[in-house]
């Protein structure tokens, strides 16, 4: 009698709390896992940026003019970026007998990008461009002028050559940068209004370090930050999935060759495991 007491007892629990004593809470599965990961935070290495160059600035860079693929490999070099920071000027105001904040200005901080520096010199070449593009001096060369302790280049009279800003350069390098963050095939865009760069840092080189690889660093200031958002497609962001990008189906699919469809590796397990994840 006390057995099929037990009996009843264990099933009515059971039947009341079905996870049992010591089953756990599903909280951050029901929130982070459900509905294919819609609320799931998204991951940082998942990105694409784009830098459009202005035709003023392709015409200096002749050889980024004349290879279109060059420009788009830019854009796949670009090791880290920050995200547009804002900062909202709000003044504390006396309105009768309350206190009111009151919004005065709007700020946008610089945003840092880093390079690698490739051995081919592609985002060296950039930041070459964009110096010889507003700074004179970087268009002189050493073998047909000559340079001067005292005035820096040495001409026909004291000012012989021109310096700096003075290099007939009236309409911005950069025509917009953009930066996409990626998830479930959409995207949400970035993109930063009137772009122009505060700092331009090229790496240190070490015969000591092995192991760490050479990039350049650029810091961003911008006037305005414009928001966009889509579905993730080859060039959709601009460029995305179209130069270097790995189209092959995966061997455990039916394209990639896999002929297993109820044993360990299948098609079948994938989809159940798909389908179990995504509850």
């Amino acid at each position: 009698m006390s057995n099929y007491s037990e009996y009843l007892d264990n099933l009515f629990k059971g039947i009341t709390n079905p996870k049992g004593t010591l089953g756990d809470a599903a909280h951050a599965q029901a929130v982070f896992r459900r509905n294919f990961y819609r609320l799931a935070p998204r991951q940082k290495f998942l990105y694409h940026t784009v830098f459009e160059l202005s035709d003023d600035a392709l015409r200096v860079l002749t050889t980024f003019n004349q290879n279109t693929i060059l420009q788009k490999e830019i854009n796949l070099l670009v090791k880290t970026a920050d995200l547009p920071k804002m900062n909202v000027e709000v003044t504390t105001k006396n309105m009768y007998n309350r206190k009111k904040n009151v919004q005065t200005a709007i700020s946008y901080d610089p945003v840092n990008i880093s390079f690698h520096d490739d051995n081919l010199g592609l985002t060296t070449a950039l930041l070459e461009g964009y110096y010889r593009y507003y700074y004179v001096d970087g268009n002189h060369r050493s073998d047909t002028i000559a340079f001067d302790p005292r005035n820096t280049y040495k001409g026909e009279s004291f000012h012989g050559y021109r310096y700096g800003f003075d290099n007939d350069s009236i309409g911005p390098f950069f025509k917009s940068i953009q930066i996409f963050q990626l998830a479930r095939q959409s995207y949400t865009g970035f993109e930063l209004i009137n772009p122009m760069l505060t700092s331009i840092q090229h790496d240190t080189m070490d015969y000591s370090d092995s192991v760490g690889t050479v990039e350049n660093q650029i810091q961003v200031a911008y006037e305005g930050v414009r928001y966009s958002r889509g579905g993730v497609e080859e060039g959709t962001p601009k460029g995305f999935a179209e130069e270097h990008y790995d189209k092959s189906p995966s061997p455990n699919t039916l394209a990639g060759g896999n002929t297993n469809f109820f044993g360990p590796g299948g098609v079948f397990e994938s989809l159940f495991e798909i389908w179990e994840n995504s509850r």
